[in-house]
């Protein structure tokens, strides 16, 4: 996300390439193993767990973590670090950044507490 830092409707891209990276082909699955299960296995699979299936978020949902492509479970997984790898991104970076900063910083901040402590006789800054 770093190498698109200019770009107007980042969030929004990023979702779109996304989408268009796993989508297509996991349609395709699912409409081709929907036929063979319906065809070869006598399974129907109500329409529920087709748009739960279709939505890429079935692993939010107990009864459908497995989905009925095979290995979608993974689709699922990669769908959930997407949706929130946008907060991720920013707060925990802002966090590593920020406690970076203090870790080599803090050097710093000892020296003037210390400074300040020397300045010190019995608690009680000395005047002047």
């Amino acid at each position: 996300m770093d190498k698109r830092s200019g770009e107007k409707m980042i969030l929004r891209h990023f979702y779109i390439r996304r989408f268009s990276r796993i989508a297509p082909l996991f349609y395709l699955l699912m409409l081709l193993y929907w036929i063979r299960d319906a065809a070869v296995f006598g399974v129907f699979h109500p329409l529920s767990e087709v748009l739960v299936n279709a939505s890429l978020l079935f692993n939010l949902v107990p009864s459908c973590i497995a989905g009925f492509v095979w290995a979608s479970w993974a689709i699922g997984v990669i769908t959930v670090l997407y949706l929130i790898f946008p907060v991720i991104h920013r707060y925990v970076l802002t966090f590593m950044e920020r406690w970076l900063y203090l870790y080599f910083h803090s050097d710093r901040v000892e020296l003037v507490v210390f400074c300040q402590i020397l300045r010190c006789d019995n608690g009680i800054p000395e005047s002047g």
